[in-house]
């Protein structure tokens, strides 16, 4: 078994660090799946928004603008030579259509920047000084003088001109601004998706060593149960050879024993019969050991049968208590029984019932100092008969009330007989019919073993009998622990 233990430790050490890390780096790349191209969107859409919705809108306000000015330039010039009211007719109309050109022009500037609303602002500036001199050049027409435009105002209408054509680079270079952003955002975003692709690949292929490592745990495992498995068989095996081959000798031992304390081989003295008695209570007490032991191994491989059928449990509990009082009293002990008159009868094992309460009563006998009190008492809770024994006696501290149930654990060695099996036999046979056995208990002032029983029998018991899964070591440790005070 030294060769699976070591493989299990290295495969131990190994996914202490590599499993964690295996499983973050899948998750990270299925986030990166996801994340990654909706991050790339993200920093896309309002550039291309900009595009769409606001540069390719500028360029076509800032086409009428150019047709506007062009329009009034050549409304004006004939208005001055000819006087046509027909002519400051269209020269307004073409100023209106420039003051929507604007009007359309001024939420563009503000989307594409600074560069282009400085154009936009100095254009603006540029049209208030036409329309300044535009209306003074009106006035003169009207009172009938005949003029050529001005110099400055043809000079003002070309400068004009001039900051349009300026707006419109300034809206095309904040155009191509985008363009450029959004090729190097595209190149990212190829970048990106081959990385993710790589990412991928490499996820499947951690999730495939992934795999791989837990098939190991699992062969490992399985392994390890299999050898658990034998050696408990071998276990229980030793345990029933050995059982009989010093049971015999034993039962030879206490016959012979007491043939001689009979007299049969002929006169015995005080002294004499006081060391047969010494044999025999030691021969007594190593076949209760050894039946102990051979009931454990049984309980381990699954070869303990349980029986059920229907228990006045009333009836039960008072027999038990008219046997026990009276080693109770023989300790200098007050014994009493408890029974609610709700409890009545179960589907269970009643001689396995009686061996757990037998067991837990002569323990708080055994503990309980002279002049204490044990008490009996049994009622329904949560669906569950609970069956509780209570003593007096000094108490368990927390850290060793699971301790107690370990096998071959007693809390005061050589305070009094036994090997320290009882309870762990006691819990075994509790959770094979169902149910468990749970202690409360102060140091000073007493303990609490409760045994509690399901009020039908559970699913996992057959009507007639059952035998406790095989489970290795481990496992038991984790679901029996610990025993005996």
């Amino acid at each position: 078994m030294g060769d699976v233990e070591r493989d299990a430790g290295r495969l131990q050490l190994t996914s202490d660090w590599a499993s964690p890390l295996t499983l973050v780096f899948i998750i990270a790349c299925l986030i990166a799946l996801v994340v990654a191209p909706w991050a790339v969107h993200k920093m896309q859409a309002p550039l291309e928004a900009d595009l769409k919705q606001v540069a390719a809108p500028g360029r076509a306000y800032v086409t009428r603008l150019h047709l506007a000015l062009a329009q009034q330039a050549v409304a004006l010039h004939d208005y001055v030579e000819s006087g046509d009211t027909v002519r400051l007719i269209e020269y307004e109309n073409a100023d209106e259509r420039e003051r929507l050109a604007y009007d359309g022009l001024a939420p563009v500037a503000s989307r594409l920047g600074r560069p282009v609303e400085a154009r936009l602002d100095s254009l603006r500036r540029l049209e208030r000084r036409l329309d300044t001199a535009v209306a003074a050049l009106i006035a003169t027409v009207e009172r009938g003088r005949r003029m050529e435009l001005a110099p400055e105002l043809e000079s003002l209408l070309r400068t004009m001109m001039i900051a349009a054509a300026e707006l419109d680079d300034a809206i095309d270079a904040a155009s191509r601004d985008r363009r450029t952003r959004i090729a190097r955002i595209e190149a990212t975003q190829r970048r990106i998706e081959t990385a993710l692709g790589v990412l991928a690949l490499v996820a499947v292929a951690a999730t495939w060593m992934l795999g791989r490592r837990v098939r190991e745990f699992a062969a490992v495992a399985e392994q390890q149960r299999l050898q658990a498995v034998a050696l408990m068989h071998s276990k229980a095996r030793l345990m029933r050879g050995m059982s009989h081959d010093l049971k015999n000798p034993l039962n030879l031992i206490g016959g012979h024993a007491q043939l001689i304390e009979d007299g049969i081989r002929g006169p015995v003295t005080p002294e004499q019969r006081d060391s047969l008695q010494r044999i025999q209570r030691a021969t007594r007490s190593l076949l209760a050991m050894i039946e102990d032991l051979l009931q454990l191994a049984r309980a381990e491989t699954g070869q303990l049968d349980i029986a059920l059928r229907e228990v006045d449990v009333p009836a039960l509990l008072r027999e038990l208590f008219d046997e026990e009082r009276p080693l109770a009293a023989t300790a200098g002990l007050s014994f009493g029984l408890a029974i609610g008159e709700e409890v009545g009868t179960i589907v269970t094992d009643p001689a396995r019932v009686r061996q757990v309460l037998a067991n837990l009563v002569s323990n708080a006998i055994k503990y309980t100092p002279r002049g204490g009190r044990v008490e009996l008492r049994a009622a329904h809770a949560d669906d569950t008969l609970q069956v509780a024994v209570a003593d007096t006696g000094p108490g368990i501290p927390p850290e060793k009330r699971e301790e107690i149930f370990a096998e071959f654990t007693r809390l005061t060695p050589g305070h009094a007989p036994g090997a320290g099996l009882g309870l762990a036999i006691a819990r075994r046979i509790a959770r094979l019919l169902g149910g468990d056995i749970t202690l409360e208990s102060e140091v000073g002032v007493g303990s609490r073993f409760i045994f509690a029983l399901p009020l039908a029998p559970t699913s996992s018991l057959a009507p007639s009998s059952r035998r406790e899964p095989l489970t290795p070591p481990a496992a038991r440790a984790a679901s029996a622990a610990p025993e005996e005070r």
